[in-house]
């Protein structure tokens, strides 16, 4: 343990790097480990060869591949292969900048902004073919983590060592993925074609983008080993709060029906129960049941999801809730409990719009410590009383989306007069013609074992699903060649066009979509529901993990 401890602290030492330990992230820029940053270097001037390599591997493709059977795909086939051979250092100029410009925007510490699609700020409507490119790209995200899975972990344990994070407790790695895929698609950007033309690159790039990039992992690490690097403890990741990260397995379960609770409970639950504590006057027993919430909330607090600006409210609630348990120890057994749907609710609201520079979350955490004041002040905490906070905190974000739909009142007005011309008019295709969306289904031989993993949506399903969707719900969405949250604000009258607001953005800026591209998302997996979690069922959870893996 002593020898574990002290090579910890020596990587620690030799990275030079400082962390913030509230959030298990690196402090970033400036105190970039200097062996870190030469990794990364290394590794860019590596890049023009690796996509050289891709590049060598997608003119096979279209050369040898089984899918060109139409006139037409054969043409495009032979146009991409001379733009390739002429334009070839430009895509690779153009892959290798995105890729620098990527890996040192997080190294800075800021958030990756999209632009994976044309056009500016002003409010524009998505359609099929724009959802097309991030259909693609997501495809190729797919494809390097499946067929990189190992040299990805592998990665990841070596880069985390070079941060000094011997826990492995975030993602270190500036090469991951999602990086990668963006960057294949600036790279593709470079062709002067259609849209059409760029996406049946991605495609038949995207296999010999993926074992190329196998290749690249794997010399990484043994380059890393040779060097005297010791790979930090790799374990699963639990993601940020974020796109696709909204509900976790426990909170799964619950919509599933299952009867998780009463299983991950038994894991924490003392024998004799809370109520013959209170029932026999035992200060042992009552003891127990103290010791109980605050492992409850020891837990909750140990959550990656959770945003650290709401440690010291949910810190505020471990009181209140010992006194509700005190008279009322069924409580700790029952997830519905005003409670438990008080404290989903404000840490949802604070988690899922921050707002343009943060003004939202702040505000939304002001509101909430003005509540629990009134809460502490009450003589007694009872389920009545949280029933009422609970109403609070659903009045304001009410209250919110109505100013924020009043923002948008006049690009609501433009996108009704647009669906109701979109009736009359026939929509214009981005792609000049060159794929219709029908083809953009067709995948190489090596990925449609890749597609066929992804669960595919009946169309029936899908319609209905969207039918449930009201304003106000958060969704978790992939756009611009990313997640990201997107709050449902304005649906059309007749149902053909939908205004979403990012979770960044300030209250005037939407963007929008047509329900044929929605329903294409949907049926890719690349949309889905955000609601808020169980945090009670998610520190249940994450306990009767602790106490398996100590059996």
């Amino acid at each position: 343990g002593m020898a574990l401890h002290e090579h910890r602290a020596f990587a620690r030492m030799v990275a030079g790097l400082q962390f913030d330990n509230s959030a298990g992230m690196p402090v970033h820029q400036s105190t970039v480990p200097v062996l870190f940053r030469q990794f990364v270097d290394d590794e860019l001037l590596r890049a023009p060869m690796t996509m050289d390599m891709v590049l060598q591997g997608a003119i096979e493709s279209f050369q040898h591949s089984p899918a060109l059977t139409s006139p037409s795909e054969r043409q495009m086939a032979g146009e991409l292969m001379l733009r390739l051979a002429s334009l070839r250092p430009r895509v690779v100029d153009r892959y290798v900048a995105s890729l620098r410009d990527q890996v040192n925007a997080e190294l800075a510490g800021q958030r990756h902004i999209g632009s994976t699609h044309a056009g500016g700020t002003e409010l524009s409507l998505i359609d099929d073919d724009e959802v097309s490119i991030d259909v693609v790209i997501s495809h190729v995200m797919q494809a390097v983590r499946s067929v990189a899975e190992h040299e990805l972990r592998e990665l990841l344990a070596f880069t985390s060592a070079l941060a000094g994070d011997m826990d492995v407790g975030a993602d270190h790695n500036p090469f991951r993925a999602d990086v990668q895929a963006r960057a294949l698609w600036a790279a593709a950007q470079a062709l002067p074609q259609s849209r059409g033309h760029q996406v049946a690159f991605m495609r038949y790039a995207a296999m010999p983008f993926a074992l190329a990039l196998r290749k690249s992992f794997a010399a990484a690490c043994a380059r890393l080993e040779t060097q005297g690097v010791v790979p930090a403890v790799y374990r699963t990741l639990i993601p940020p709060s974020g796109p696709r990260r909204g509900r976790s397995l426990g909170q799964e379960r619950w919509n599933r029906g299952d009867d998780l609770f009463e299983t991950v409970a038994s894991a924490t639950r003392p024998l004799p129960g809370p109520q013959a504590a209170l029932h026999n006057g035992s200060a042992g027993l009552q003891s127990q049941l103290f010791e109980r919430v605050g492992r409850l909330f020891a837990a909750m607090m140990d959550d990656r999801q959770l945003l650290t600006e709401l440690h010291a409210p949910i810190s505020r609630m471990q009181s209140f809730v010992m006194q509700i348990a005190a008279s009322e120890p069924a409580v700790l057994d029952n997830p519905h409990h005003a409670v438990w749907r008080f404290m989903d609710g404000f840490v949802h609201l604070a988690s899922v719009y921050s707002g343009y520079d943060g003004a939202e979350q702040a505000q939304a955490l002001r509101f909430t410590a003005l509540l629990l004041d009134q809460l502490g002040e009450e003589p007694r905490q009872t389920e009545p009383l949280y029933q009422w906070a609970t109403d609070r905190v659903e009045s304001y974000g009410a209250n919110r989306l109505a100013a924020r739909c009043s923002a948008v009142e006049h690009q609501i007005k433009t996108m009704q007069a647009l669906e109701d011309r979109l009736g009359r008019d026939a929509p214009v295709s981005t792609f000049h013609g060159a794929l219709d969306v029908a083809q953009l289904d067709t995948v190489p031989a090596e990925l449609m074992e890749l597609k066929q993993d992804t669960a595919q949506v009946s169309s029936e399903a899908v319609n209905a699903w969207l039918s449930l969707r009201r304003p106000g719900q958060w969704m978790c969405v992939f756009r611009k060649g990313g997640w990201m949250n997107a709050q449902l604000l304005w649906p059309g009258e007749r149902g053909e066009i939908f205004l979403f607001g990012d979770t960044d953005a300030a209250l005037t800026s939407a963007w929008a979509i047509r329900r044929s591209a929605l329903l294409r998302l949907r049926r890719e997996g690349l949309i889905e529901l955000f609601e808020a979690r169980s945090l009670l069922l998610d520190a249940l959870e994450r306990l009767s993990r602790r106490s398996t893996s100590r059996q």
